[in-house]
């Protein structure tokens, strides 16, 4: 028999990794809530016509940092977008500081910290930290550009582009992936295998839109083709394209790994934001394919289109995610007939909270498999309202309820927190069954649980 070893890691519930048995309760994507306005607007000459949809966003040392793509109004192409730059001290009022990098119309006073229109070209990186590399290429971005040699793919191609602060930013000479990610291409330094890791645009047999991945142990050789690993299926509408990944490794939790994928309805022309989940970021499910970010009400900002941007801010009991909204539709992208359009907002996620296991008025129950677990304590990440309330119990091998830790024993949680602990008749050391096989019970009643955590 199988036993889970979740020693003293948070777990989430995205998946069925932890329901062995359960009655009355779902799995459900719990949908984000608008920061009320935009946070950031095209108002300047090399944003006319549009700030674009690919953004990164990063906290360092309590300074936020944003990275973004503009299109001025002589766009021709994709690859015309210049690599803009902002900062915050609360993620709310952003600045676009005169850095003097690059010049535009005469002038290098703007925030492009990168644009090659006139050459390559740039369109959808992710800018990164690289924990294993020199101080001088500890940013580092996989875009986009022209120059590829394989016609099928466009003659597109994959280039580089490296950094000691995020500002002055130096080009790697050639090619680094010789295919075409007309999206906004995610990379990250995986430590766990010591290898560099991209999510890309692939596309099926029947032209569909899809999301592919590579790993490579030398950032500069990536392989010839992404491997498809996410596409629209037979429980989509026909006319779904998964447009980007926006993927992100949640890792103050145990083998989570989350996409927020902007879904382009072809047939409406809109694109709002699903979500993906992954155990380890190669094999993807999506239990819920209700919007985690819903588009806005007709002729608002983001009512036409939804693009969430790569980085997650960690607000204590919320995640923020920013995301780009155009009020026109995918195929209404263009010079002509948008200008100074594209702006940034802020998604509030609750912390753990992408997904959760949730019961309604008339009560459940979850069963996890047998668990081997580390620490002395158990806290939940719930919420039951006024009304609802969680209970857990600690069941043995035998499934009979282990001495003291019994359902009737706990003490019920009522209300709503991410850190509370469990007590068992006003008792929450668990040290001494640390270890021993373990199954939990959770009996909920019109409550929401989100993260279990041994500590």
């Amino acid at each position: 028999m199988s036993i889970l070893i979740v020693d003293s890691r948070k777990q989430l519930f995205i998946d069925d990794r932890f329901i062995q048995s359960s009655q009355g309760v779902v799995l459900s994507v719990n949908e984000a809530r608008k920061y009320q306005e935009p946070v950031l607007i095209a108002d300047r000459p090399w944003e006319s016509m549009c700030i674009g949809g690919y953004s990164t966003v990063m906290e360092e040392n309590g300074l936020y940092r944003l990275w973004y793509e503009a299109y001025a109004s002589d766009y021709r192409e994709d690859y015309d977008a210049k690599l803009c730059y902002a900062f915050s001290y609360d993620g709310i009022h952003w600045e676009k500081p005169a850095l003097g990098q690059s010049e535009f119309q005469g002038s290098r006073d703007n925030n492009i910290v990168f644009d090659d229109c006139h050459n390559f070209g740039y369109h959808g990186g992710t800018v990164f930290k690289d924990p294993i590399a020199s101080p001088e290429e500890r940013y580092k971005v996989l875009y986009q550009a022209r120059g590829g040699t394989r016609s099928d793919q466009s003659n597109a191609c994959m280039r580089g582009i490296y950094s000691k602060d995020g500002i002055r930013w130096v080009k790697y000479p050639g090619i680094l992936a010789d295919h075409l990610s007309d999206t906004q291409t995610v990379v990250h330094y995986d430590e766990d295998s010591g290898r560099y890791v991209g999510y890309f645009r692939v596309w099926t047999e029947k032209g569909y839109r899809a999301i592919g991945r590579s790993e490579t142990p030398d950032f500069l050789c990536w392989p010839r083709d992404p491997e498809l690993i996410l596409a629209p299926d037979q429980n989509d509408p026909t006319d779904i394209h998964l447009y980007t990944n926006g993927y992100r490794s949640y890792r103050v939790a145990q083998d989570a790994h989350i996409f927020v994928i902007s879904s382009f309805h072809a047939t409406t022309d809109l694109v709002d934001v699903q979500l993906a989940t992954s155990r380890d970021g190669i094999s993807w499910r999506r239990p819920d394919r209700r919007p985690l970010i819903r588009l806005g009400e007709e002729g608002t900002w983001d009512s036409g289109q939804i693009y969430v941007g790569a980085g997650t801010i960690d607000k204590g009991s919320e995640l923020w995610v920013y995301y780009t909204g155009f009020r026109h539709g995918h195929g209404e992208n263009r010079p002509d007939v948008i200008s100074y359009e594209g702006k940034i907002g802020i998604a509030k996620i609750r912390k753990d909270g992408f997904m959760s296991a949730e019961a309604g008025p008339q009560g459940g129950f979850v069963m996890t498999p047998l668990l081997k677990f580390s620490g002395s304590h158990l806290e939940l990440n719930y919420d039951a309202g006024t009304e609802g309330e969680v209970s857990v119990e600690l069941l043995g091998e035998d499934l009979i309820p282990i001495r003291a830790f019994s359902g009737p024993d706990c003490d019920p949680l009522h209300g709503d927190s991410t850190t509370k602990t469990v007590t068992w008749k006003g008792n929450d050391d668990l040290g001494h069954i640390a270890g021993r096989p373990t199954h939990l019970r959770f009996n909920m009643r019109d409550a929401k649980l989100f993260a279990f955590h041994f500590f």
